[in-house]
């Protein structure tokens, strides 16, 4: 009959059973944990042994291929994917992984239910303590659309607050179990270290920052991508709140709302938050999180995500900020479009004047030389004067003139010359061109010239052409207006002024007058070529005009308003290219 154990050596078994439960309780918190991690990770986790076969997966894993667990784990990746891209694809990668290399790689996959999606896949080694490889981890990412994950942390939490209950309730009846359970509780805690390890690898090869606070807000993990997201170790965070990492007043803000949501025990997600990383940039941050609620319903924190979205905010912003300017750059682009456009179809009508003006102006010169000569005969051959036939001869002159006058003026603006310029005295020469202009009596004539005009490279004829044509312009203006002027609006008194002056480095030559005057829209088109308002005019003074002084390397303007008068200004710059 065996010997019964003393009292000393049964209390020291039970002491060795107490230590071992709490040595499994732990590791199964740990497990817990880590598998809630898991759980909650956005990338497609699996664990495939040497043969191929599935041993493990996540949920998102088993969510993108739209499986139960038991349809995965323990069937072969060609079942899943089929012979063609096992081989193919699959296979060769995972030949590498096997042989201990880290294998990153990018695939198009057809998920039934989600179409083509591209993904981003990370083949790990997993080693075993005697460093033999069991196996390879699988870290997928779709890097198609974003992963929701809030009800994969939930239904992880839930299940397991469950089994918590569950193994709570067998530990009741440990005492009764304890001596023949103690191998099997040793099997069990190595299992749990191999599961632990396994998990530990998955949360460390996310590229996302897992983390978890307390019911206080306060860091109790973090994995370590937070270093490449905000330049800390692990181990600088944990002991801080997610505050302590934002500036001041951003951390007011989201912790108030983050409050809000602890006292609510709600999870979120999507909440964009903007951190300082540890060398002073700003870093745009998307967190996610579920709340950890213990068997009594009390909040013990939240676990959750973060994931660095400043580039494709500001992604985002740039593509906001050119959408708003589109609709501006389109209406410039076609403005630009019109403006062309009107100049092409200038430069085509000139070019069909110019070619028709070279043939008309022989043609019509000829006859029009002929009925000149014919008049005089006629004239000089008549004894006795008749005032009629005399009044009709005249008046055959004058359209003669009249005609050579207008193809004058085509021939000079379709072909012309160019300015012959040399220094000259411009006060000195616009004073004697005023002088040989013909002005009628009843228009007052004013001028108001600098007598401080440096000398300036002009040609004389030409330039004469401009003043000439400008002050035609301003004398026909008050006549037409004086022609029409009503007795009872009072007194009207025709006057053209002519001004110079210095602006800046320029001469400033001025034709004023208050005559008739011009809308807005006249005034635009005055230097238009073949524009006129006139019942008797070619159209081309005014376009002449500009063509001479922009020879010079000068502007010409013109101002005007109806029943007050116009003004047109000649720019001259003294020193010309």
């Amino acid at each position: 009959m065996a010997e019964k154990p003393t009292y000393e050596e049964l209390e020291q078994k039970v002491k060795e059973f107490e230590e071992e439960a709490i040595n499994r309780k732990r590791v199964e918190e740990e497990l817990r944990i880590y598998e809630c991690i898991v759980a909650t990770a956005n990338e497609h986790m699996a664990f495939i042994d040497k043969n191929y076969i599935y041993k493990a997966v996540n949920d998102t894993y088993l969510k993108a291929h739209k499986k139960r667990r038991e349809e995965i784990v323990g069937h072969s990746i060609v079942e899943l994917f089929g012979q063609e891209m096992f081989t193919k694809k699959l296979k060769p990668r995972a030949d590498r992984c096997l042989a201990g290399e880290e294998v990153h790689y990018q695939l198009w996959i057809d998920y039934p239910g989600f179409g083509r999606r591209c993904i981003d896949i990370a083949n790990y080694p997993f080693f075993e303590e005697d460093k033999t490889i069991s196996g390879f981890i699988v870290n997928s990412r779709d890097i198609t659309d974003r992963k929701r994950t809030e009800d994969a942390l939930q239904k992880a939490h839930d299940e397991l607050e469950e089994r918590v209950e569950e193994r709570t309730a067998k530990l009741t009846t440990v005492n009764e179990q304890l001596t023949r359970e103690i191998e099997e509780r040793k099997q069990a805690e190595e299992a749990l270290r191999e599961s632990e390890e396994k998990f530990r690898s998955l949360v460390e090869t996310t590229s996302d920052w897992i983390w978890e606070v307390d019911a206080n807000g306060i860091y109790v993990y973090a994995s370590p991508k937070v270093k490449d997201l905000l330049g800390y170790e692990p181990e600088e965070i944990v002991g801080r709140t997610p505050f302590d990492l934002m500036p001041p007043e951003e951390a007011k803000h989201v912790e108030e709302e983050f409050n809000a949501l602890m006292e609510a025990c709600e999870l979120f997600y999507g909440l964009e938050n903007l951190n300082l990383h540890k060398d002073g940039r700003t870093v745009l941050l998307e967190t996610s999180g579920v709340p950890i609620i213990d068997a009594n319903g009390k909040l013990q924190g939240y676990r959750g995500v973060d994931r660095d979205i400043t580039e494709r905010k500001q992604a985002e912003e740039a593509l906001k900020e050119y959408s708003e300017r589109l609709e501006d750059m389109v209406e410039e682009r076609t403005k630009e479009l019109r403006e062309a456009q009107d100049e092409l179809v200038k430069h085509e009508r000139l070019s069909v004047l110019g070619q028709l003006t070279a043939t008309v102006s022989h043609e019509l010169r000829n006859p029009l030389g002929v009925i000149q000569s014919s008049a005089f005969y006629v004239e000089s051959k008549l004894s006795d004067v008749d005032v009629k036939i005399i009044k009709h001869l005249k008046r055959i002159k004058e359209q003669v003139g009249l005609c050579d006058s207008i193809v004058g003026d085509l021939l000079e603006y379709t072909r012309g010359r160019l300015s012959e310029k040399s220094k000259g005295d411009l006060h000195t020469w616009l004073e004697a061109v005023l002088d040989q202009t013909t002005i009628p009596e009843q228009v007052s004539q004013v001028r108001e010239l600098y007598l401080g005009l440096p000398m300036v490279s002009f040609d004389r004829d030409r330039l004469q052409r401009v003043v000439i044509n400008l002050v035609n312009n301003a004398v026909q203006a008050v006549v037409v207006r004086q022609e029409g002027w009503k007795e009872e609006e009072g007194p009207y008194k025709p006057q053209v002024k002519v001004a110079t002056s210095m602006v800046e480095d320029d001469v400033c030559i001025e034709v004023e007058d208050n005559g008739i005057g011009m809308d807005e829209e006249t005034a635009g088109q005055a230097f238009e070529p073949l524009f006129t308002t006139r019942a008797r005019g070619t159209g081309l003074g005014l376009a002449i005009v500009k063509k001479i002084v922009e020879e010079h390397g000068g502007a010409v303007s013109i101002k005007s308003e109806p029943d007050v008068g116009t003004k047109a200004t000649v720019v001259i710059p003294v020193i010309q290219e």
